[in-house]
């Protein structure tokens, strides 16, 4: 999407809020905002969301309240879902299996370190095709 947004004529810069829930466009001085607004409407239309524009106190107060992730960095909430995705399925294993609640917070605390240990190291490894087909896999199972 942010890329979509990025491509309009008149942005400067798109980026979303750390729960996706947000998006935030800049755009040029010169670029007719009324009608890049309506645009930018159109493309975060898609699907049966519903876009809504924030003005005044709520905007100024998202704009500083939020930490927002331009398009080079939105893998970051990819790996945030993903990390929370699969922790809340090792939680879900330890309770079916009955462990007990502290056996569970052990197993999940052990699941989020390994999980973190391995995604240092992975990072940056993912380059070109490889990427991309890995990007448009978790586009695909985030929109569903």
């Amino acid at each position: 999407m942010l890329e979509r947004l990025d491509k309009l004529d008149g942005v400067t810069a798109s980026s979303a809020n750390h729960t996706g829930t947000m998006i935030r466009v800049s755009v040029s001085a010169a670029a007719d905002r009324e009608k890049l607004a309506a645009e930018a409407r159109t493309v975060l239309s898609a699907g049966s969301k519903k876009p809504t524009r924030l003005d005044g106190e709520e905007f100024t107060k998202a704009l500083r309240g939020e930490k927002w992730r331009d398009l080079g960095r939105i893998g970051e909430l990819s790996a945030i879902e993903f990390r929370k995705l699969a922790l809340d399925r090792v939680r879900k294993f330890a309770e079916e299996e009955k462990l007990g609640s502290d056996l569970t917070e052990k197993l999940v605390t052990l699941a989020g370190e390994e999980w973190d240990r391995l995604a240092t190291g992975a990072k940056g490894m993912l380059t070109g095709p490889q990427y991309e087909r890995l990007k448009a896999a978790c586009e695909s199972e985030l929109e569903k």
